[in-house]
């Protein structure tokens, strides 16, 4: 099964999207519906209808071409520039492999997660989360928690603390039970990406560029 090619732009805009799309995928094996899929109503390419159509919008708006399949109880997204850099993400039975022309990502889960000793100071998580998941790579860092926070209390706390560590708002997106709010701030920018699996709100932050 495979979903349409977006047509690809420059590198940078490839290492945003790909921050983007490691934490949705995230969402998706922490969450616990990171499996095969169960049937075609459901989901398609092995993950949910709104995580794919989040993935998708994400990589459309870079100007990144991604190609997403699955197969055997696996699926695995794949994404090239047009200067000719490509990543790969596969997630199976046997784990979660991310790989780009600058190396592989580390990935740390459950107990295993904890911030890295050089976690910007100027990006804000609610003092109400649990951490299930860190993800570094050279693109960038992924903050996967979980909250007993509301998603639109979420939202409110990001509102007032980006703007004051002077964070520049760029998008704001609702699509189903997924909230988006992508912000920049020189160089580097900052997605997250609020949702609700099984009566729980999961928050995703992903830091991206220099």
């Amino acid at each position: 099964m495979r979903r349409g090619f977006v047509p690809c732009a420059g590198r940078m805009k490839m290492k945003t999207t790909l921050v983007l799309i490691c934490g949705l995928l995230l969402v998706v094996v922490l969450g616990g519906c990171g499996g095969p899929a169960s049937g075609p109503e459901d989901t398609e390419a092995g993950i949910p209808d709104v995580v794919s159509e989040a993935i998708e919008e994400a990589a459309a708006r870079e100007g990144v071409g991604i190609d997403i399949e699955s197969s055997d109880g696996s699926m695995s997204i794949s994404g090239t520039d047009d200067d000719g850099n490509a990543f790969s993400m596969t997630q199976s039975e046997e784990g979660f492999k991310i790989t780009t022309e600058d190396g592989e990502m580390a990935m740390n889960v459950g107990a295993d997660a904890v911030l890295p000793e050089d976690f910007p100071k100027d990006v804000p998580l609610p003092k109400q989360h649990k951490l299930t998941g860190v993800m570094s790579m050279p693109e960038g860092l992924s903050v996967i928690a979980t909250s007993e926070l509301k998603p639109e209390e979420i939202a409110q706390f990001y509102a007032k603390e980006t703007a004051a560590k002077g964070w520049k708002k760029e998008q704001d997106i609702k699509m189903g039970p997924m909230h988006m709010l992508n912000y920049t701030k020189d160089e580097r920018t900052l997605s997250v990406t609020i949702a609700v699996e099984e009566g729980v709100t999961q928050l995703v932050v992903n830091i991206g560029g220099e």
